[in-house]
């Protein structure tokens, strides 16, 4: 899934570029698109502040308050925010210089049209893509054992099981080609949940959480992984739709 931020305080803009990227959406099919909309920099950088991850920013300049080269610059400064594609809008050509720092930026001058449209996300998408990729090849999952402060790449956690008070961590180990209990640590299924990312992983039942990308087939009763024993994960009556949508929700990108 891509994430678009649209963040701009002339509500017809906006909701000109949001009609053009729900169309987009619906006719693109390895991808999907994901659209926020914020009226000022404000609300753009609390949710940032938040932890929102954006692969692709259509920012005014012109905005009450902080204007776009500010929450630009601010964007900046976060932790793995230099590949956010930041795409300016505005009436005037007047601020060449002070963009140049920010870097990995793109220019639309309003009044916006449809081709204009078109042909800087066909120009920004495949960057996206790449963008993407990195994060969740660096997206680590913090866990303690023994008051020791440890962590892994969320693509290598295949599901966690509760036991008790502590919650199991099984990864795939690339050397034996096979899904290793990897360590236990003391934390609950929801509070674990809160640091995942929610489209990725799932809880499927009492004391499983699993991650999507390590799912190979869906069936009533239970999930089916990709190893080559075809590990099957419950998943418990009252999780089987949420289950399912956010399978099928991820299969789609």
């Amino acid at each position: 899934m891509i994430r678009i931020a649209v963040c701009d305080d002339d509500r017809n803009v906006v909701e000109s570029i949001q009609r053009y990227l729900e169309e987009k959406d619906r006719q693109l099919q390895e991808e999907r698109l994901d659209i926020s909309l914020y009226s000022s920099g404000e609300d753009f950088l609390r949710d940032i502040e938040a932890g929102a991850v954006f692969h692709i920013v259509f920012m005014d300049i012109q905005m009450n308050a902080l204007n776009g080269v500010e929450v630009g610059k601010i964007l900046r400064e976060q932790p793995d925010k230099d590949s956010t594609i930041i795409i300016y809008i505005s009436s005037y050509n007047s601020y060449a210089e002070a963009l140049l720092d920010i870097g990995n930026i793109r220019f639309l001058k309003k009044p916006i049209t449809r081709d204009q449209l078109e042909r800087m996300f066909n120009r920004v998408f495949s960057q996206a893509l790449k963008y993407k990729e990195i994060l969740n090849q660096h997206l680590s999952f913090g866990f303690n054992v023994h008051k020791e402060s440890h962590s892994i790449k969320m693509c290598e956690i295949v599901y966690m099981k509760s036991n008790g008070k502590f919650l199991e961590l099984y990864v795939w180990d690339s050397a034996k080609k096979a899904i290793c209990f990897e360590d236990r640590f003391y934390s609950s299924i929801s509070a674990t949940l809160e640091q995942l990312p929610k489209e990725q992983f799932t809880q499927c039942g009492r004391w499983h959480i699993v991650n999507l990308d390590c799912v190979q087939r869906l069936a009533a009763e239970f999930l089916t992984l990709t190893d080559e024993r075809n590990t099957q994960i419950p998943v418990g009556n009252t999780f089987r739709e949420s289950v399912k949508e956010a399978y099928f929700r991820r299969k789609k990108g």
